[in-house]
Order: C-alpha cells, then structure tokens, then sequence
C-alpha cells in the first residue's frame, strides 16, 4: 500500500524533509516480522483497531479547524490571521489521517453534511468562549495521541502523530496567549 504525502503536511508536523520532488512515496510495512510482533504483544493495535482510532483522531482534528473557524469569525483581524494558519495546519493533518486511513486499506469517515457552526448557531459567537472551546479541543486531541501512541506498531505513523503533538501543545499555549 502507498501513501502520498503533500510536502506542506510532511513539513508541518517535523518529519523528516521530504525529497525535492512534490510527493512522497511511502511503503507501509506488512512483514510477516512486524504482524507477528503485533499479534504475539497484546499491547500492540490489530489493522481493525488502528483504524477506529484514526478515524476517531480524524473526526477530532476536523473539530479542531472548526474551531480554529469560529475563531476567526468572532476576532478582530489580528486574531483571524494569528488562527488561520493553525486552521490551514489542523487542516493538512486531516488530509494525512485520511491518506493514512485509506493506506490501511480503511474508508475514512465522511464528515456530516450541513453547515452549523461550532456552537451550533450561525450568530456571531463569543470570542473567548470559542478560544476556551479551541483551547480544550486541542487539550483532547494531544491527549488521544498520547494514549494511541503505544498501541500503534507502524514507527512512521507514530513519529508523524508525536509531530502532531507537539503542534498541539503548541497550539494550546498560542490561544492562551490570545486568552490573556
């Protein structure tokens, strides 16, 4: 299976610098040494289970750039321009749980169709009320990569979503930031 990832993504979450060309080739293991490693350590996820939990991170990170949205639609210009780009990043990370998914030979899942906000009314939201929301989202997003981390047997999926991570907290401390 093959998996292309776009040079933007691959940068964003600290990877290794991708190669001169646009796209990156990257063969997923399937050994018979890996998948005998993962079903004799009842630590590691089975295919079945990795999916559910990338599917699962994937419908959180579009929550995210929902978020990151709101934001931009309550705050001044300075603020919208400060959030776009964690908007555009949370954005790239959905494209790369979804090329990961699909990688895996998974369907990801189709997000719901409609176009209510966040909050789940399209007046102008409160501005730090949305930065609490985005704030705590990427709370629980840094802390489901933490508890997958362990369970995933592919070391270049790991290393990707321990990018995420970091992009994450990072996050956390730029809308505190705009929170004080």
């Amino acid at each position: 299976m093959r998996c292309y990832l776009k040079e933007y993504a691959m940068n964003k979450i600290q990877l290794r610098p991708p190669p001169p060309s646009q796209e990156i080739e990257q063969e997923y293991a399937s050994s018979p040494c890996l998948m005998h490693q993962a079903e004799s350590s009842p630590s590691y996820w089975l295919r079945d289970e990795d999916l559910t939990f990338l599917n699962g991170l994937l419908t959180q990170e579009r929550n995210g750039t929902k978020s990151f949205a709101e934001i931009g639609k309550a705050a001044d210009l300075r603020v919208a321009d400060l959030v776009l780009e964690m908007e555009l990043l949370q954005a790239s990370f959905c494209v790369f749980l979804r090329e990961a998914i699909e990688a895996r030979g998974g369907k990801a899942i189709h997000p719901p169709s409609g176009k209510k906000s966040l909050n789940g009314v399209r007046a102008r939201p409160d501005l730090m009320r949305t930065i609490s929301i985005a704030s705590r989202g990427q709370k629980e997003l840094a802390e489901t990569i933490q508890k997958g981390l362990p369970k995933l047997l592919d070391p270049r999926l790991r290393a990707a979503l321990e990018g995420m991570q970091k992009v994450h907290h990072g996050n956390i401390e730029r809308l505190r930031s705009l929170l004080m």
